[in-house]
């Protein structure tokens, strides 16, 4: 296979289309990445095709050189790489919808392939096989591979493994699957990009995870393929975006609770059109929750934001009866706690009942 498409590289060589007419534009994110990145650009520079992509690198205004390192790409190949290099990080600053905003603007590809500073691909021909799958089926907006997941720095030992497991996909890779689960790994994608004339900010406003909802839109649109080789390598770290998944449920809701409710609340009404059954099996359940893990630790602002955007959804998953009747007595009595949200009032009245309990 390998030796085909090999042939079928240097055969193409002399028929490029003009430098500008890219193919596919790879993008990689990158935050102090510096341990990481060479072997990640050396992985994406080192890609054997038959048509023009280009590779767009956002550091997030990196502190620990990972941007020097950027910068030196780029002057290597200055006909490959593009850059864009904030002044200051605008995640912390902006959020990451601007984040993904600034990216996609820049984008000019057909296609859309990602790979974040600190994984890494591990097959020349990866894009090729890709592009080649979904040009010759115009029905597929997805084409993506499993990719192996390695675990690095953490405490605690965790073997490397395979994502998707074949158990997860022994039904197939369907648009429905990926509504229950993320089995998309932003390493491991070819996007039939949907983008280039969209005003993206509709889609992205403080919603996590960002690549599950890409998927989504995505799937939206067309069929989903998988191919069966492992092409890219996933590297799971403490520094990591989404390590406190891995330590526990409670941290990672801690750190992104508001961002996975306004995820599935927008998988719910963009997606599924509002559909009844993804509220009842995916969105109720998850704010539920995301509420819970707010009231044990006692977060009452996260809680107050919660009811301000989701009014509605609260009395589905809810509260019994009698609740609304206590609440209104606790407010009279305790006038102090009427600024608190609702929510965050049902902590103290239960906190209060158990002391009571306790004490008789």
């Amino acid at each position: 296979m390998v030796m085909v498409l090999e042939k079928q590289v240097l055969a193409m060589q002399l028929t490029k289309t003009n430098k500008n007419d890219i193919l596919v534009s790879v993008i990689c994110t990158a935050y102090n990445h510096k341990k990481y990145i060479k072997q990640c650009l050396d992985s994406l520079v080192m890609q054997k095709a038959n048509f023009n992509f280009e590779i767009i690198i956002y550091d997030d205004c990196s502190t620990d050189g990972t941007r020097e390192i950027v910068r030196e790409y780029a002057d290597k190949y200055p006909n490959l790489i593009r850059t864009i290099l904030p002044k200051c990080n605008i995640a912390q600053t902006e959020g990451f919808c601007k984040v993904n905003q600034m990216i996609f603007e820049k984008i000019k590809g057909k296609y859309h392939a990602g790979c974040e500073g600190d994984d890494y691909w591990i097959d020349e021909y990866k894009l090729q096989k890709q592009v080649d799958f979904l040009e010759t089926h115009p029905d597929y907006s997805i084409c993506f591979h499993p990719v192996k997941v390695v675990y690095e720095g953490f405490d605690f030992e965790k073997t490397d493994e395979i994502y998707p497991t074949q158990k997860m996909i022994k039904s197939g890779t369907t648009f429905e699957l990926l509504l229950k689960t993320n089995l998309i790994q932003t390493t491991s994608v070819v996007y039939r990009w949907m983008f280039n004339q969209t005003n993206t900010r509709q889609y992205f406003l403080d919603i996590s995870p960002g690549d599950w909802f890409i998927s989504l839109l995505h799937a939206k649109e067309g069929k989903i393929k998988m191919l069966p080789e492992i092409m890219a390598v996933y590297r799971r770290h403490p520094q990591g975006v989404w390590s406190d998944s891995i330590k526990s449920f409670d941290k990672l809701i801690l750190s992104w609770g508001l961002h996975l409710a306004n995820f599935y609340y927008s998988v719910y009404k963009n997606i599924t059109n509002s559909s009844q059954a993804y509220l009842q099996d995916m969105f109720l359940p998850n704010l539920k929750s995301i509420i819970n893990t707010y009231y044990h630790n006692k977060k009452f602002k996260e809680l107050q934001t919660i009811e301000e955007r989701y009014p509605t959804y609260l009395d589905m998953i809810s509260l019994d009866e009698k609740f609304d009747e206590r609440l209104d007595k606790f407010k009279t009595k305790y006038k102090k706690y009427k600024k608190l949200s609702r929510i965050a009032l049902a902590v103290i009245i239960v906190q209060m009942f158990v002391i009571v309990a306790f004490v008789v």
